[in-house]
């Protein structure tokens, strides 16, 4: 059999065709080209070609026909015949480290001969991932090339080998084997290597190239090689979406099965058919129904008790048969389902179709810049019913999904408990090991401690019934394992890292998630915005930013700060002046109860080539210098709050950095820092019914808890056991005292609580924690005042006390005169913090509770008073205003909240039923639906390329940059193929008018960092789409210009024609008057890299669309195309009027 006429299906890995050409193989000789400008047009070319000559059959010399593979084709299974592989010992690595020794093995076995050539050499190249490559036949050297993955970190699976030659005199023939390693599948290093060497066998045999994946499947058929590995999976012999034949009768009926357990456990199931072969399943539970306190609830995220809403997941990616899984946890064989999980908000139990496919579809612009996590909108606006909304923690909950199925394997390979799967699979990833037996016996200890600890965390936390140990017949209920799992990650998630998911390993419990002390953790945490929205927290609660920043600054300058610096965040920071000594910076030593003075080392630091050093680098006391400079580096809070509350119109969202260029970026960073390493719940008190009254208005208050989400649970279950052998517990459950301390120590105690690590003042009455009766004694004794100050506080905070609850039990307290001394931290809940300010309004009324109080107040045990000298303190009954909030959205959850009628269908067993019937020749049928259906869509796309629009010698284009980076050519080769599939499954659907934009081939050339790109397919209502009717405008042609720094620095976008109506003569839709695109996104302010080129077309296609001010129209001159100087004028006048940086380079961009 020819390589050229085999009829395997498509590698899902390869570049999708564009065109189809007749003259395709009929190329000149490619030239030796510079890695970054691969000649992608002829590469397009010859693939389609390629791969139309599998389904060509000629009938005679004049004819023939196509016979093409229709959506539900499956390629047969081949069996691969398994041979000696020389790099199977590394199955078990991943990424980089598999890399590395798959290129450590292979060089030690160059020499090797396969398809009668010989590796000569393989070695790591000059660069990281590059590898040298030598290969010989016949004892005469044959080609050297230089192969360059483009993420190693994918590697094996999902990278791009990308390829180049320096060898002179290559045949043609020989030289397309080079250029078509990146449209190759991924495969490891030695398959790809075989590829290469099976390729260029097979080239030289029939004088014709021969593409690599083609040779290389032709030797595994005949037996000869396949790589002995965990690799060696089938997923490439199907095109996305293929499914097989499907008796959805038993898919249906089992997915009523899963579905009527999930509504037994409590929980609400919904359905979405999205077509045939695809379905969408939700699990939702009203959230508080949860049994998560409310404190917890408000510190994680204010939506969460905001407005009633349940905590939904939707479960994508489920094609073809279900169940999905086997009993051992695996997925069934076979191209089926790749489940992926989306976790939000909805007010209903699910969310509408509509919203569903948004959510699911992999289109548009997400961004953390543009999305305040915790921004709830305008408060009179009600929320759509139907709608998903993402939550603070819906990343990090997802990526723990991620994780469930071979965290369901591991458990039933060795009966184990979420906790100890957790730490074995955990540790094997972190090894880059199989979770096998060997590591199972590393690592019995720990997993048999995870497994006590689970246990005690089921009832502590309360946490739903297991999934896995409910009796079910047959398969793994699939919506029922994710939401058990949900449900548990949510409620326990303070105890896990954010990013990897691991135990957090703490001297403290706390309330809000955090992450683990593991650097990398720490530097995505901050970096990818992981944590709460520092502009929401600005905007929202500025006296509380301004607090944590003050508390932060005077730990940092009294020396107290000695633990939780902010390293990991690669921070650069100018070397730090020396603080002057601290007047009482000293610490208890228990044992010996001597107090040990700081040794302040300072060593010579050398600035770096900017001037600064690495703040990890610093000594302790020069690292508290350096976060006393850049705090005072800093804006007021106020100046920030008023900037971002001044949004610029057009503008997205403001950006801190932009209020001051001078600050620092390290500032910046420490601020978000300070502000969302605090673990505690901090509120402003503005209602003066909530606030402890007979505390002077010199005192502001706050709410204020910390600890653990179980901490209340902990402490309810302390109560229980006190009150059966205490009356007056049963009727007075609780007192309430003060604990002052120095302000230093603040910054500490707002992130662990309470605790009795560090004895600050001694402990003369016993081991505990110290509490005071009279409010007086914590103020002035213990709650000294400080005279240091963050210069931009508004509060200017120069002491603290707190206000605590505690289990009424004094007669197990270690003394109750003069202090309480509380020996069981579980026993304390804080409840209140009062921080007194440096300057206030001595003129207002001093707070004091009228004589006609309007606040009720709760009924203390009156052998325990509270008091402030001579007066007594009063607490509000409704102090927790929270608990009122939590039964407010209680009362507002449905009763019976009907399902839909998909719902229904599924629930009731007639989808199963009605499709059983619809066998034989009903099926038939349905196939003649299907293609009318097709045909009707292929009616409807009516957009057509039109070339001689696009012919380039109508307008002026510029020549590739100067100079580029490897890593930018290596972005853009990934971006190209992203378009580059997008576009052929929209010709092969005949959906090009729905993708909106085109890429012309006849435009693609050896130029990467220029593409041209049509939009096209406006709504016909539209005013310009009507003028591009009247004027036979096919679509907008666009230039896109890529900088050398791509995707650091963002892309320039232009129309080149048609010419519209400036916005000064009534045009709109955001393109300025030189034909530039007007948008934040594409200024240094709003782009980030992760932004992909087809999501920005789309949001560009929008803002020409919009309405909003004026309406985008063609001008009279409509013919005439834009000139690059005047789009870069034009772009220059918009960011200046919208206060948007311009990009660095612009000008020598566009030179």
């Amino acid at each position: 059999m020819a390589p050229a006429t085999r009829s395997n299906t498509k590698r899902t890995r390869e570049i999708p065709a564009i065109v189809i050409s007749s003259d395709s193989e009929d190329v000149e000789p490619a030239q030796k080209k510079p890695f970054k400008t691969m000649n992608f047009r002829r590469a397009v070319g010859r693939r389609k070609g390629q791969e139309l000559a599998n389904h060509v059959h000629v009938a005679s010399d004049n004819a023939m026909s196509v016979d093409i593979p229709g959506p539900s084709h499956v390629a047969p299974h081949r069996p691969i015949v398994k041979a000696k592989s020389i790099t199977a010992k590394n199955a078990h690595l991943k990424g980089r480290k598999r890399f590395m020794a798959d290129l450590k093995d292979l060089d030690e076995a160059k020499g090797f001969q396969f398809e009668g050539l010989v590796l000569e050499t393989i070695c790591s190249g000059d660069e990281e991932g590059s590898v040298e490559i030598a290969i010989s036949k016949d004892n005469a050297s044959l080609i050297a090339l230089n192969l360059l993955i483009d993420d190693t970190s994918e590697y094996p699976r999902e990278h791009t080998f990308y390829s180049f030659t320096q060898s002179a005199d290559i045949a043609p023939h020989i030289l397309q084997v080079v250029e078509a390693m990146p449209s190759a599948s991924a495969k490891p290093l030695e398959g790809t290597v075989k590829s290469i060497m099976a390729s260029l066998s097979a080239s030289l045999k029939a004088g014709e190239f021969v593409s690599p994946d083609d040779a290389y499947y032709e030797v595994q058929e005949d037996g000869e090689d396949a790589w002995d590995s965990d690799d060696a999976y089938d997923y490439e012999d199907y095109e996305i979406g293929q499914v097989a034949s499907v008796d959805k009768s038993e898919m249906f009926g089992a997915l009523q099965k899963d579905l009527l357990e999930v509504i037994a456990s409590g929980y609400k199931p919904g359905f979405f058919q999205i077509n045939d072969d695809e379905i969408v399943l939700s699990v939702s539970c009203p959230i508080p129904s949860l049994s998560v306190p409310p404190r917890a609830l408000v510190a994680w995220d204010r939506r969460l008790l905001q407005s009633f809403q349940n905590l939904t997941v939707l479960i994508s990616g489920l094609y073809g048969p279900y169940p999905i899984l086997e009993k051992d946890g695996t997925l069934i064989s076979g191209p089926v389902s790749a489940p992926k999980f989306h976790v939000g908000l909805t007010p209903a139990y699910k969310p509408s179709r509509e919203v569903v496919l948004q959510t699911i579809r992999n289109f548009g612009i997400a961004s953390a810049k543009d999305f305040d996590r915790n921004d709830t909108g305008p408060a009179d606006t009600a929320p759509d019913p139907r709608c998903f909304e993402k939550f603070s923690l819906s990343s990090s909950l997802e990526s723990a999904l991620n994780d469930l199925i071979p965290l369901v394997q591991v458990r039933l390979k060795y009966k184990l408990g979420w906790g100890g799967a957790e730490v074995l699979y955990s540790r094997a990833k972190q090894l880059q090991r199989d979770a096998g037996d060997d590591l199972y016996k590393q690592c019995k200890k720990e997993i048999q401690a995870a497994e006590k600890e689970e246990a005690m965390n089921a009832k502590s936390y309360n946490l739903p019934p297991d999934a896995l140990l409910q009796p079910s017949s047959g398969s793994l209920n699939l919506p029922l394992l994710v939401y058990s799992y949900l449900v548990r990650g949510f409620k326990m998630c303070p105890r896990y890292c954010q990013v990897c998911h691991r135990s957090i390993q703490l001297n403290f419990e706390a309330l809000k998630p955090y992450v683990c002390d593991d650097k990398l953790c720490t530097y995505q945490y901050y970096a990818f915005n992981f944590g709460p929205s520092i502009e929401y927290e600005i905007s929202a609660n500025p006296t509380v930013v301004d607090l944590l920043v003050s508390l932060t600054y005077l730990s940092a300058y009294e020396h107290q700060l000695k633990e939780g610096f902010p390293v990991g965040l690669n921070l650069r920071v100018p070397i730090p002046k020396t603080l002057p000594p601290a007047k009482a910076v000293g610490w208890i030593n228990q044992n010996h109860g001597q107090v040990k003075a700081e040794e302040d080392p300072t060593p010579i630091l050398m600035a770096g080539w900017d001037g600064m050093v690495d703040f990890d680098d610093l000594p302790m006391v020069m690292m508290r210098g350096a976060i006393v400079e850049m705090l005072d580096r800093l804006p007021s809070v106020k100046d920030m709050k008023e900037y971002l509350d001044c949004k610029l119109p057009g503008k997205v969202s403001p950006q801190l950095r932009a209020i001051d260029p001078d600050v620092p970026v390290a500032a910046w960073q420490m601020l978000r820092w300070c502000v969302a390493s605090s673990t505690a719940y901090i509120e402003e008190i503005m209602d003066e019914d909530d606030k402890v009254c007979n505390i002077s208005q010199e005192y502001r208050q706050f709410r204020f808890n910390v600890g653990a989400p179980d901490k209340e649970a902990r402490y309810h279950e302390a109560l229980k056991g006190i009150q059966k052998k205490n009356k007056n517990a049963q009727k007075y459950p609780a007192l309430y005292a003060f604990h002052g301390s120095p302000m230093r120590n603040w910054h500490s105690i707002v992130r662990e609580g309470l605790l009795l690590k560090e004895a600050i003042n001694g402990r003369a009455f016993g081991n505990g924690v110290y509490f005071a009766k009279d409010a007086s004694i914590s103020m002035g004794t213990y709650a000294t005042s400080t005279h240091v100050r963050w210069s931009k506080s508004a509060i200017s905070p120069s002491s603290c006390f707190a206000l605590a609850e505690i289990i009424n039990s004094p007669g197990e307290f270690k003394s109750t005169s003069p202090y309480y001394v509380v020996p069981n931290v579980d026993w304390i809940l804080c409840r209140y913090l009062l921080v007194k300010q440096s300057y206030w309004d001595t003129e207002a009324p001093q707070g004091d509770v009228p004589e006609e109080p309007t606040a009720q107040y709760m009924d203390l045990d009156p052998k325990q008073q509270l008091v402030l000298g001579n007066k007594i303190i009063r607490i509000p009954a409704q102090s927790q205003k929270l608990d009122a909030l939590l039964h407010a959205r209680m009362a507002e959850c449905p009763k019976d909240e009907p399902f839909d009628q998909e719902d229904c269908l599924i629930l009731s067993g007639t989808l199963a039923q009605k499709t059983q019937t619809s066998n034989g020749v009903e099926s038939q049928q349905s196939a003649a639906a299907q293609a009318k259906s097709a045909a009707k869509r292929k009616a409807k796309d009516e957009w057509t390329h039109v070339e001689a629009w696009c012919d380039p010698t109508g307008y002026t284009l510029l020549p590739p940059p100067s100079d580029s980076t490897p890593q930018a050519a290596l972005a853009l080769q990934r971006e190209f193929r992203t378009m580059l599939r997008e576009q052929d499954a929209a010709l092969k659907n005949d959906t090009v008018s729905e993708l909106g934009w085109f890429m012309p081939p006849e435009l693609m050339d050896d130029n990467l960092f220029r593409w041209m790109v049509e939009l096209h397919s406006f709504d016909p209502s539209l005013p310009i789409a009507k003028d591009m009717a009247n004027y036979n405008v096919p679509s907008f042609l666009f230039e896109i210009r890529f900088p050398d720094r791509f995707p650091i620095q963002p892309p320039f976008f232009r129309v080149i024609k048609p010419r519209v109506l400036p916005f000064a003569h009534g045009g709109g839709g955001h393109i300025t008057a030189g034909g530039s695109i007007c948008m934040d996104l594409l200024t240094s302010d709003g782009w980030l890299p992760s932004y992909s080129i087809s999501a920005v077309l789309l949001q560009i296609r929008l803002a020409i669309c919009n309405p909003d001010p004026r309406p985008a129209r063609l001008t009279t001159n409509w013919q005439l195309p834009y000139s690059i100087g005047e789009a870069l004028e034009g772009f220059k006048r918009a960011a200046n009027a919208h206060g948007w940086r311009i990009p660095e380079g612009l000008e020598k961009l566009t030179r």
